[in-house]
């Protein structure tokens, strides 16, 4: 595995992305919480949270900054996108 951004960006958007996909098109966030409409989201987080403990230990830190990088954006989109309903 090489130590670039773009691969950092482009691991880091593989858990939101599933997320999404799960919440648009299947009913697995209505069964999982009905009163949390973000909670995949958080879980998608989380992951790329932990994907991130991960790369800076093993000394990818441009690849984990990447990560974290994408996570911010995602967080962001996500606030902005639902009007603040958290």
């Amino acid at each position: 595995m090489r130590n670039s951004l773009i691969q950092g960006l482009l691991i880091g958007a593989i858990a939101p992305l599933i997320a999404f996909l799960l919440t648009v098109y299947t009913d697995l966030e209505i069964v999982l919480s009905s009163d949390k409409p973000i909670f995949l989201y958080v879980v998608a987080a989380a992951v790329n949270l932990i994907m991130t403990r991960i790369l800076f230990k093993r000394g990818y830190e441009t690849t984990g900054r990447g990560v974290v990088l994408i996570t911010f954006i995602g967080a962001l989109l996500l606030v902005f996108g639902t009007k603040l309903k958290i």
